[in-house]
């Protein structure tokens, strides 16, 4: 198996400006792409990470938008349709059946997307490399041969609370599960401003719910 990995930015992107300018992080899961008359139809699953303002703003700059259709919204998860035309450049646009995604395409507030794909065969990587550096900036590249031993495949994430969830984004971001810890819970309870023991509740439960989730995917074999 041959696997791509590499980071990659184009004007023209529905969503890029968005995580820029709200903060936000977005796992993206293509589902189909057609081809009607001059356009051309994408539909995608988002997973949107960020804080819960920043993505209640994503979601209503998103409805506003002509371009998207058949929008569909649960909790941090939204589902839509992207009209867009034959001549313009959406990365999905060049995905080819002779491809797939080993991990969601990840787009952060730096305004990059990071892509991991693969295939059978070398040339169809280095041919979808080829027509996106046409449109856009790529960077990082790597191609190599091996054996695939990582790949997500996805479903929609544990079902927590408003503020679980933001509970435990916040923690990420700080670095409170990073190794060594980058911060401890009474940093952050300061910083969004409720009592250490508040934060200790809503991290125990939100760790409750992913562990689960988490482990279930590891599995070889079911419990």
């Amino acid at each position: 198996m041959w696997t791509a990995k590499f980071k990659f930015r184009h004007e023209g992107s529905v969503t890029i400006p968005h995580m820029k300018k709200y903060n936000l992080t977005m796992l993206a899961f293509p589902l189909n792409t057609y081809f009607e008359g001059e356009n051309v139809f994408i539909t995608g699953s988002h997973i949107i990470l960020g804080e819960e303002e920043g993505q209640k703003k994503y979601f209503q700059a998103i409805k506003k938008d002509k371009r998207i259709s058949n929008i569909e919204i649960n909790e941090n998860n939204i589902v839509y349709t992207l009209k867009a035309k034959k001549t313009d450049t959406h990365l999905q646009m060049y995905f080819s059946p002779k491809i797939f995604l080993v991990k969601p395409v990840t787009i952060k507030p730096d305004g990059w997307q990071y892509i991991e794909l693969a295939s059978w065969d070398k040339v169809h990587l280095s041919d979808l490399i080829k027509k996106v550096e046409l449109f856009g900036e790529l960077r990082n590249l790597s191609i190599a041969k091996g054996p695939l031993t990582d790949l997500y495949i996805p479903h929609l994430s544990p079902r927590m609370t408003g503020k679980q969830k933001e509970a435990i984004m916040f923690a990420y971001r700080h670095g409170y599960y990073s190794f060594p810890k980058k911060t401890n819970i009474e940093r952050i309870a300061r910083l969004m401003k409720i009592s250490p023991s508040t934060l200790q509740e809503h991290l125990r439960k939100a760790e409750e719910k992913i562990m689960p989730f988490v482990l279930e995917n590891m599995a070889e074999k079911p419990v």
